[in-house]
């Protein structure tokens, strides 16, 4: 497998993991919606700030899994017996990559280095993308908490003026 053939798959697998926590993200905001009573805007209770940043992490811990595994199905299927003896060496070589552990136990050829270089990439990238939608949801509680108001989305405030 040369550079190229590397980077086309890496390309797509990129696209494919960045268009899934798109969809989640946005499926996710929309369960949190202010106009659903029971969500986000509703009046602050402790407990229920709890149970939504524990459903939230939870929710974006599967969305991760969900792509980890995706990764290891295309080492299965892609790369092959030649460097992994089994589909749980591949989830295992898969999440360490994504989660840029790289603990060294389980290693791939020069061939396919660039591959896993581009998943390493792509795995901080949506981790940042998650701890910002964790971020997001816990400034809006305490705007709803301490300021009472729900303030306008920074996109709309900007075209205010």
């Amino acid at each position: 497998m040369n550079v190229l053939h590397s980077l086309v798959l890496g390309t797509f697998l990129t696209f494919l993991t960045i268009a899934l926590q798109s969809l989640g993200t946005v499926w996710w905001i929309g369960r949190l919606r202010p106009n659903k009573k029971t969500q986000l805007d509703r009046v602050p209770n402790r407990l229920h700030s709890i149970k939504i940043l524990c459903l939230s992490g939870c929710f974006l811990l599967l969305l991760h899994i969900l792509q980890v595994t995706i990764w290891a199905i295309i080492y299965f299927f892609v790369v092959g017996k030649q460097e992994f003896s089994s589909f749980e060496e591949c989830c295992y070589f898969s999440a360490v990559t994504f989660t840029s552990l790289g603990f060294g136990d389980v290693v791939i050829s020069s061939n396919w280095r660039l591959l896993s270089t581009v998943q390493a990439m792509v795995g901080l990238f949506v981790f940042g993308w998650s701890s910002a939608l964790i971020f997001a949801i816990v400034q809006r509680m305490l705007a709803v908490e301490f300021i009472g108001s729900h303030p306008k989305p920074a996109y709309t405030r900007s075209m205010d003026t």
